[in-house]
């Protein structure tokens, strides 16, 4: 790694003002920064001798590349400024780590449930621009500030990498080295082989079971060596059976970490059906109530001055592998799992599946 020193005082012929360090690690530095009509943006630096910035503004180009995208920081800008590359986006607020030990260490299950819809939306539209993550963990998953409170955003994609050539999916390989987190990582990152889709969604597994419960059992494991402590996380990871895992959670959990250990390699997940899970969870808490989607803990009491903003829920992103046919059985899927959402809201009217929105008009 290649420290970065000093950095311009602006960037983008004064465009943006650069002003404190907000955070460093392996891809250099961040600070905060004003715009020309003083909006706060993030900017990142690294090295040119890096490469981390160049796969990550390769990365939000491709998922925005029709638009602002929900769950992803817009980027505003990227060039070379006096020998450092750089990149401005949104500033975003805190990460998912920072909240959950402000709730001291556990999050509650509804804050669980509409943390696990909005981190599995991410990864779809993440996966549908042909990438998978290989970081996940709390400190990649950073919340919004303002009337965005409660909306979460994936970050930090130097390590992304893509996982299909075209329509055509990687076969499984040696991995050249271990890429992940040992508390997170999927049973194949630990096997050092290459990642796929289903890698990123059972590190999400193990992820919402440390934020609900705040621990793992591999958590503190350790080894005479990397080798030996690896071997030591990957047959424990290996052995425990999901309901072993979420055994004071709901069954929602053990549910979603055994769909997504039985997918294999190569296969399309079904996401749809992965944040169902957590929504039959979330109907299940309801009974005083609907659950709003800023119910959140860390936005509890939040002003929103002008109302908490809505959370875009798209029905249809297509992967790089869906046939037209499998695109059609999505769609079909997709109007069949909503008329039983809103059945069981006991719903008297249907709206178009296709509107960016579901809204309900629920009855007694």
């Amino acid at each position: 790694m290649v420290v970065v020193e000093e950095v311009p005082e602006s960037i983008a012929n004064g465009s943006f003002a650069v002003h404190e360090l907000l955070g460093s690690g392996c891809f250099g530095k961040v600070h905060r920064a004003t715009d020309e009509e003083g909006r706060e943006v993030a900017i990142k630096f690294e090295d040119m001798l890096e490469g981390f910035l160049i796969r990550e503004v390769e990365v939000l180009r491709k998922v925005q590349h029709a638009g602002p995208a929900q769950g992803f920081a817009r980027l505003l800008y990227t060039g070379v400024e006096q020998g450092l590359r750089c990149l401005v986006m949104d500033r975003l607020g805190s990460s998912l780590l920072q909240h959950f030990k402000l709730a001291e260490g556990r999050f509650t299950v509804t804050t669980m449930v509409l943390i696990a819809e909005q981190v599995l939306r991410c990864l779809e539209h993440l996966h549908s621009a042909g990438f998978v993550h290989r970081d996940i963990k709390p400190e990649n998953f950073l919340t919004g500030t303002g009337d965005r409170l409660h909306h979460i955003s994936l970050t930090d994609f130097g390590l992304a990498v893509p996982y299909c050539d075209g329509k055509v999916h990687l076969p499984r390989a040696e991995a050249s080295a271990f890429c992940g987190s040992f508390r997170y990582a999927s049973t194949g990152t630990h096997q050092l082989k290459t990642q796929s889709r289903r890698d990123d969604l059972e590190a999400v597994g193990y992820m919402l079971v440390y934020l609900a419960t705040g621990s793992l059992p591999w958590a503190k494991v350790a080894g005479k060596n990397w080798e030996a402590r690896n071997r030591r996380v990957l047959e424990m990871k290996e052995t425990i059976s999901a309901d072993e895992l979420t055994a004071d959670l709901p069954d929602s959990f053990a549910e979603y970490i055994e769909a997504v250990r039985e997918l294999e390699f190569t296969d399309r997940p079904d996401y749809a059906a992965l944040v169902q899970f957590f929504q039959e969870e979330k109907l299940n808490l309801a009974s005083n109530g609907p659950i709003e989607d800023h119910g959140v803990e860390w936005a509890a009491g939040a002003p929103f001055p002008s109302g908490p903003a809505p959370i875009e829920r798209r029905q249809n992103i297509w992967q790089p592998d869906d046939s037209l046919t499998a695109r059609h059985r999505s769609l079909r899927r997709v109007k069949e799992k909503t008329k039983r959402t809103l059945h069981k809201l006991g719903a008297r009217c249907l709206p178009h599946v296709g509107s960016a929105r579901v809204a309900a008009c629920a009855g007694a």
